[in-house]
């Protein structure tokens, strides 16, 4: 699998779930959990692919 198609699936999980995210928090559930989580699981897809990127961009 290359990184380009590595990086579009990682990116479409996290915006979605930060959608998803959004949703629910539109309904009141427990906002600052939610809030919390959101940010955490953008963060964690999005550091291995930022060191994946810088990889390749050295390589």
């Amino acid at each position: 699998m290359s990184y380009e198609l590595l990086f579009k699936k990682i990116y479409k999980t996290s915006f979605w779930t930060s959608v998803a995210g959004l949703f629910v928090l539109h309904f009141g559930f427990s906002q600052t959990i939610l809030v919390q989580q959101i940010i955490d699981s953008f963060t964690l897809l999005q550091l291995p692919l930022a060191c994946s990127k810088m990889k390749t961009i050295t390589n």
